[in-house]
């Protein structure tokens, strides 16, 4: 019979870690030696506040690079919590010119 998992500081400072940078829970679970059931058991927390505080520091440094004037980064921003979008325009000038042939002739040509 095996024993329960005892989670240690050093097990929940690596679980905090791998999260925090988006490594999938089952290889999260694995690379500690238990299910994935048995982690979430004992690492729930854990789990959803890495994912969290990893996404606020993405935030942060964005908003950082907004600031100081970050053209991509501005984009980026106005893209994603503005609603901005890019639009495409096509411009045409100059004259049309539409050439037709009868059937008759298609069918010579070819």
């Amino acid at each position: 019979m095996t024993q329960p998992h005892e989670p240690t500081e050093a097990q929940k400072a690596e679980v905090r870690a791998l999260a925090s940078m988006g490594v999938p829970h089952e290889h999260i679970a694995t690379y500690i030696g238990i299910d994935k059931k048995t982690m979430y058991k004992y690492y729930r927390e854990i789990l959803d506040k890495a994912k969290i505080q990893a996404n606020m520091k993405m935030a942060q440094c964005l908003f950082k690079q907004v600031q100081e004037g970050s053209t991509a980064a501005t984009i980026f921003w106005l893209k994603a919590q503005a609603g901005w979008q890019d639009r495409q325009a096509l411009e045409l000038s100059g004259e049309l010119k539409v050439e037709t042939k009868s059937i008759g002739a298609i069918f010579e040509d070819g």
